[in-house]
């Protein structure tokens, strides 16, 4: 919907490779960086008696210009500078756009939000600086989150809009989730409710999609469906198996387990032996 088009794109590839890769965000975010990982995210929650979990609602649209101009005029670009960067990096949605939105969204209330926000000048989706410029303008945010966590002796990480608070027995995980509420909208986001969870440690609990609970695995669901996926295709052949395209399959595949090694090397490891044995002439 708001992909830019390649001139455009190619603009902000320079942009995000000249500029915003120089400078780091908050030490505690894992998605959107060079080295870090979904695993990286969840490692240091691994073991911890309560874990909190809280989604960001419309994380790209809801950091607006302002917050874009800022992160420009932050690293020392005088205003006219700052003022083209962030118009390059930014977009408002059209008209016709904002009449397709989904219907199913889970209520009118979320829908008008998410339409205010796409018609003010907002990060597109799709913008190869969109997950940079998202990070360095949440910092004010991962800094003041960060701070709170430490106080109530709990260990904070984030992974795209993707919050995780752990700790032990003592952690208020209530009370954090209503102190993160008010510290996200003070720095401009909004929580997404639906998508809180507090897991303690005789249920499943999961970060930024790895299981934590006493060393970091992908969910045994995702492992049994790939594990499926891969024996189809060494008893049927992949052709079978890829609903008429064979390219697109193959890179979902070669990408999923590729990702389960990153989470999860043995396991990982057991997927990527039985990909190499795979025949995709079948």
């Amino acid at each position: 919907m708001e992909t830019p088009k390649r001139r455009l794109k190619e603009a902000q590839r320079w942009v995000l490779r000249e500029v915003l890769n120089a400078v780091p965000p908050h030490p505690d975010v894992h998605g959107f960086r060079r080295g870090r990982s979904a695993r990286t995210a969840a490692e240091p929650h691994v073991g911890h008696a309560v874990l909190l979990r809280l989604d960001l609602e419309d994380f790209f649209a809801s950091v607006g210009f302002p917050s874009v101009y800022g992160v420009f005029r932050g690293m020392g670009y005088n205003r006219a500078v700052a003022l083209a960067m962030a118009r390059l990096c930014t977009v408002e949605a059209p008209r016709a756009v904002l009449q397709e939105l989904p219907p199913s969204l889970e209520n009118r209330m979320a829908r008008g939000r998410q339409a205010m926000r796409l018609r003010a000048r907002h990060l597109p989706t799709g913008a190869p600086t969109s997950p940079a410029l998202a990070n360095l303008a949440a910092l004010r945010l991962d800094i003041r989150l960060k701070a709170a966590a430490a106080k109530a002796g709990a260990t904070y990480t984030r992974y795209a809009d993707d919050l995780a608070f752990s700790g032990g027995p003592e952690f208020d995980a209530t009370a954090g989730a209503g102190l993160v509420r008010q510290i996200a909208a003070d720095a401009g986001f909004r929580v997404n409710d639906r998508k809180t969870r507090v897991a303690r440690k005789g249920a499943r609990q999961m970060v930024a999609g790895v299981v934590v609970n006493e060393r970091t695995s992908m969910p045994r669901g995702r492992y049994d469906n790939l594990k499926a996926a891969l024996h189809n295709c060494q008893k049927h052949g992949p052709l079978a198996q890829a609903n008429g395209d064979l390219p697109a399959f193959r890179a979902w595949l070669v990408g999923s387990v590729a990702a389960a090694q990153a989470i999860d090397p043995v396991r990982g490891g057991k997927l990527a032996a039985r990909l190499a044995l795979v025949d995709w002439s079948r």
